[in-house]
């Protein structure tokens, strides 16, 4: 049995309203999933030490990563590119970076928050 854009839809519509946060963009107000995340950041060779050694392959930053999933469709109407203003569930942020991906047959969007 095929899976139906509107039956994926309104189950992600059903946890949207069990765990969901409110959202508010631009004229558009709707629901999304926030995830609270560390994540490592670190190039390839390292970094510099700064002291004449070279670089130095030992250490990484990390940092909270805010990424919060939403339908696309329920931001149609609005530009989701960086330094947008963006409330979450009562906080103000601005996009960092947006992302369209898919899930089965749904088009959703990761945004990446940032302090506003």
């Amino acid at each position: 049995m095929a899976l139906s854009t509107s039956t994926t839809e309104a189950e992600f519509e059903l946890m949207l309203g069990d765990v969901g946060v409110p959202v508010v963009c631009g004229s558009v107000n709707a629901f999304g999933l926030l995830d609270y995340d560390d994540g490592a950041m670190g190039g390839e060779s390292g970094f510099a030490s700064g002291s004449g050694s070279g670089t130095q392959k030992r250490g990484e930053v990390v940092g909270r990563v805010l990424v919060l999933t939403v339908l696309s469709s329920d931001f149609a109407d609005v530009v989701l590119e960086s330094d947008v203003p963006i409330n979450v569930d009562g906080i103000d942020y601005v996009i960092r970076y947006a992302l369209e991906h898919s899930h089965m047959t749904l088009t959703m969007t990761a945004i990446y928050l940032g302090k506003a």
